[in-house]
């Protein structure tokens, strides 16, 4: 199988962006906040002689330390959407371990460390799993502390003061002395506090960011790309499924239609993140049971756009964020988020917007039931006949599809 180049932290630093909605509409943080916990992080790193590959996972750790969030809101429900910011900061621990287990394929250069389980620990062991002092691993600690403070205060705004102020009144209760004056001496600085801004913060973070190269298979990429299928089915309870379901009909898919280990994984990579753009909406307008206003329904179409502008940034990535961005085009141009035609769609752009319509007609919605697997044939025919999606997909292969699916069940 191929082996390309892949940086990780390139890769998750973009990912983060989109992980940071899920944070704005669970945390009120604000855009930008993985990034801005990983430049801090990396700038206290520095404070305590942090080894370049020590500095190249605790990025990592920075860009997903709260990718369990998702999974827990879905798991608490109505109880945890009731809490106050300071209850759901200081209340949800589910998504420590949840966040720990789902970066169990992801190769760190020292080994998976439990970072990211440890990541809401306090100093004096008022913390969800009670370390205290130097139980708690280091990079749990810089996380514990930059996380908190940017969600209560928000870096990038001018407070610094009131900031210095709770870090200092908090000396041996939340942080240690000594993780406190590192923090104090960099947030005295004018210039560190200007790149913390959101025009500043992707620049100021590649200036310390240590390329992550690892040499990886599509397969092996393929593993990493999974961690966020289950971030975007948490997201409401209509799609728990539909990422994971995806997946499964593109691998069906895939061996129809005789696709080499090759494209197969990249095929598996683009039904992985095809909704990634999700992350963006909140779970609110994804779980709404009344009819959309218009301004809601162009927000929900957004989130196709997202997946290409995320996915077009990964480097090699070329075919694969295509196929997944395109999942909501249609062959008569009446698509989105480009009007793409039948010219410009070629077969595996075709085939998973096929998929995601044949998996979403299968699904539960907040306004109707799941349809039978007749009912979604019917109408799958209906849009070859306006001519939106591929005749020869929707009569060759979703039969077989079908059938493999009833096998399974």
């Amino acid at each position: 199988m191929e082996k390309i180049n892949f940086d990780l932290n390139q890769f998750f630093n973009t990912m983060s962006y989109l992980l940071d909605f899920v944070e704005v509409d669970v945390f009120s943080a604000s855009v930008n906040h993985s990034r801005r916990i990983a430049y801090v992080a990396l700038r206290l790193a520095e404070k305590f002689e942090l080894s370049n590959d020590e500095k190249c996972d605790l990025a990592t750790y920075c860009f997903l330390h709260d990718n369990g969030i998702s999974q827990e809101m879905l798991t608490a429900g109505i109880a945890a959407k009731r809490m106050t910011k300071l209850q759901r900061l200081e209340g949800l621990k589910l998504h420590c371990t949840e966040g720990q287990g789902n970066i169990s394929e992801i190769p760190f250069i020292n080994n998976n460390q439990p970072i990211l389980k440890f990541h809401h620990e306090n100093y004096d062991g008022t913390g969800f799993f009670r370390l205290e002092g130097t139980e708690i691993p280091l990079m749990s600690a810089i996380i514990s502390m930059v996380d908190y403070l940017d969600n209560m205060y928000h870096l990038q705004e001018n407070n610094h003061q009131n900031v210095n102020t709770f870090v200092r009144a908090n000396v041996g209760k939340r942080f240690s002395r000594e993780l406190a004056s590192a923090f104090l001496s960099l947030n005295t600085n004018d210039k560190f506090r200007y790149d913390l801004k959101d025009f500043a913060i992707e620049r100021s973070l590649s200036d310390l960011l240590i390329p992550n190269v690892k040499i990886l298979d599509w397969k092996e990429v393929f593993n990493i790309a999974k961690i966020f299928s289950k971030i975007i089915d948490s997201r409401s309870k209509y799609t728990e499924n539909h990422t994971g379901n995806i997946i499964r009909t593109a691998e069906i898919a895939a061996e129809y239609y005789g696709f080499d280990e090759n494209e197969k994984y990249k095929f598996l990579i683009a039904a992985a993140l095809h909704d990634i753009g999700r992350l963006t909406l909140r779970s609110s307008l994804l779980e709404k049971k009344e009819k959309l206003t218009n301004e809601q329904v162009q927000l929900l179409k957004s989130h196709s756009y997202y997946t290409k502008f995320a996915l077009h940034q990964i480097y090699n990535f070329g075919d694969i964020s295509n196929w997944a961005a395109n999942h909501h085009e249609k062959l008569n141009k009446k698509g989105y988020p480009e009007g793409l035609g039948a010219q410009e769609l070629d077969f595996n752009s075709r085939l998973l917007a096929c998929l995601d319509i044949y998996q979403a007609f299968r699904e539960e919605r907040p306004y109707r039931k799941g349809l039978s697997y007749q009912q979604t044939y019917t109408m799958m025919q209906k849009m070859v006949l306006s001519k939106s999606i591929d005749a020869g997909i929707i009569n060759d292969f979703i039969p077989t599809l079908t059938q493999k699916l009833r096998m399974e069940m």
